[in-house]
């Protein structure tokens, strides 16, 4: 992919939000804590010490491996004269490319990404046949392809990305 040749628009959307790091250590703390009080009944006295620690290790790897996770995942969306280009690495490490050819409808609307699209990140229903790529908000660009493919593309550049599609696909 060239670097900024006929790009209309480029977003990029990372995965930061705080909050949910921190409901998920203090969930891992409140565990651990559960785990340390229930060390002194009755049900837990097969276990030793060690063994509390070492379920402790083991929530605490898996909390940093998906830290590390949710740090290399991100959603880009580049609209540039061959077409819309998307990806979201890890899952989709390669752009992938609507052409303007293929598509049959857009629009820039507003959706509910959980009862619509199944909540946030790449999202694929087969059955639907729906592809969605959204971080935040409840903005996003709806491409509909001559296939009957529908992909959703969450935004917080409303009126960028609009222009953009516009320019793509040659409207006054």
């Amino acid at each position: 992919m060239s670097t900024n040749r006929g790009v209309y628009f480029r977003e990029k959307q990372y995965f930061n939000t705080a909050w949910v790091w921190l409901i998920a250590l203090s969930a891992e703390s409140i565990l651990f804590a559960f785990l340390l009080l229930k060390y002194d009944s009755l049900e837990m006295r097969d276990f030793s010490m060690n063994d509390l620690y070492l379920m402790w290790g083991i929530f605490t790897t898996m909390f940093i491996g998906l830290f590390l996770l949710f740090k290399m995942m991100y959603i880009e969306v580049v609209i540039k004269e061959e077409g819309v280009l998307y990806k979201a690495p890890p899952v989709k490490n390669k752009f992938i490319t609507v052409k303007p050819a293929e598509i049959s409808m857009y629009k820039v609307r507003e959706y509910q990404f959980i009862k619509e699209i199944g909540g946030r990140g790449y999202n694929r229903n087969i059955i639907k046949n729906k592809e969605s790529l959204t971080v935040t908000g409840n903005i996003g660009l709806e491409i509909k392809t001559l296939s009957g493919k529908t992909i959703m593309f969450g935004t917080q550049r409303k009126a960028a990305i609009a222009d953009a599609m516009k320019k793509l696909m040659k409207e006054a």
